[in-house]
């Protein structure tokens, strides 16, 4: 009798959407409900370096120290390094809870290994408690400054950051359940519960890893100077012209959409919420976060509705109407390779590789090997500094460029910008 009364309310969810959006969030809540006792955290940046969690259980660690929330274990002769980063890390969580409002619930844990050589693509896959979120931090033999562990590791501080603010999400303190995507299989039938909560747990995510990347940065102890330009961070690129691109689609992604969505919903996720910073301050966030806390679990539409109803706007309305200015240059960001294969006098600032013709660059005879060095009067090292320029200046019609051009060394270009189509 239940296997079929079962079969019969998953037969009208496929049939009825409003019934099958509450169908989902009272199945998603009950399978949160059944939290299990230890979470299996996977972080991927290729497949060259494999670390697994047996491997983890035979590395000697000297010990581990504990800063509030923060653990960081090290091996032999690297506790000053440790002590740096737990603090650092410490420090850099609670402005973020307070700049967000998201109450972090998960306790990072760091891990300091030590290598001949930092890998640059990497697969992770450790097992932790249920209230942990384990992740390693490389150190390079011979170098191993608290400062160089930072910025040789692009997982620190955005991945670290934004991973455990969507996991309270998921699991909040208390109320405020933000639901995920889940599959579900019983017997023979299977299917996808999707509660279209990704575009609001991604962009948050990645809005608090920017922070705190951001945060970082201006930290007087430590030298962004050092931060290899072509790792400047990972997590973001291009956010704003991803949303002009993405649009309204943004809503319907979801866990299970294909792969080859996630580069460009990743950043206009993140584009999304900028320009909510942007438009009703960073406060707004907060309230938003407020207003999720008093409630009991939220899905898509909830989000949306709530949002709304905080911001006093449409917010699909201004992804829609969100339209980022383009320049038509294709650009890198300058490594030391290319510095050296190129033979440049300088070391930072996006390599143009392409100009589109009859675009904003060219009409500012802007050149194919040409340098990047600033927009208006920020300098620009990565994309996202790049967009952040334009976007700030989104309101004028002329933007000054500073480029290095070969024989030639700095001249001042000027932009006229159109809308991207």
């Amino acid at each position: 009798m239940w296997n079929r009364l079962l079969l019969l309310l998953l037969a009208l969810c496929l049939t009825l959407t409003a019934g099958c959006r509450t169908f989902n969030k009272e199945i998603t809540n009950k399978m949160y409900q059944k939290k299990p006792k230890r979470l299996e955290s996977h972080s991927s940046g290729g497949t060259k370096y494999t670390l697994t969690d047996s491997q983890m259980r035979e590395i000697d660690f000297a010990g581990s120290i504990r800063i509030e929330d923060v653990n960081v274990s090290y091996q032999r002769g690297l506790d000053a390094q440790a002590d740096c980063i737990a603090n650092r890390t410490s420090e850099l969580l609670s402005k973020v809870e307070k700049r967000t409002a998201v109450q972090i619930c998960f306790e990072p844990v760091i891990y300091l290994l030590r290598l001949d050589e930092i890998p640059r693509n990497f697969n992770i896959s450790v097992v932790s408690d249920v209230n942990e979120f384990g992740l390693p931090l490389f150190v390079g033999a011979g170098n191993e400054s608290c400062e160089t562990i930072i910025s040789t590791n692009f997982s620190y501080p955005t991945l670290l950051t934004h991973e455990l603010v969507e996991c309270s999400l998921i699991f909040p303190k208390e109320g405020g359940r933000v639901l995920t995507d889940l599959r579900w299989k019983w017997f023979i039938f299977s299917g996808i519960y999707r509660n279209y909560t990704r575009w609001f747990r991604e962009g948050l995510g990645n809005y608090a890893g920017y922070l705190a990347y951001d945060m970082m940065s201006e930290d007087a102890n430590f030298a962004a100077s050092q931060i290899p330009p072509a790792r400047i961070p990972f997590i973001f690129g291009r956010p704003f012209s991803s949303l002009s691109r993405v649009g309204t689609k943004l809503f319907s992604w979801h866990q299970y959409s294909s792969n080859k969505l996630d580069h460009d919903y990743y950043n206009a996720a993140l584009g999304l919420f900028l320009l909510i910073a942007n438009q009703f301050g960073e406060e707004s966030i907060r309230e938003v976060m407020g207003e999720i806390r008093n409630r009991d679990h939220l899905d898509g539409v909830d989000l949306v509705k709530l949002t709304n109803q905080t911001l006093g706007t449409d917010i699909r309305e201004l992804v829609e109407n969100f339209q980022f200015r383009q320049t038509g240059l294709t650009m890198k960001p300058l490594t030391p390779a290319t510095t050296l294969n190129e033979g440049l006098d300088v070391t930072k600032g996006l390599f143009v590789t392409a100009v589109e013709p009859n675009s904003p660059a060219d009409d500012a005879g802007i050149k194919r090997t040409d340098v990047i060095l600033k927009i208006s009067d920020r300098p620009v090292k990565s994309y996202l500094d790049f967009e952040l320029a334009i976007f700030e200046r989104m309101q004028q019609q002329n933007i000054k460029a500073l480029i290095w051009r070969q024989e030639q060394g700095q001249i001042m270009a000027e932009l006229l910008l159109t809308n991207e189509n």
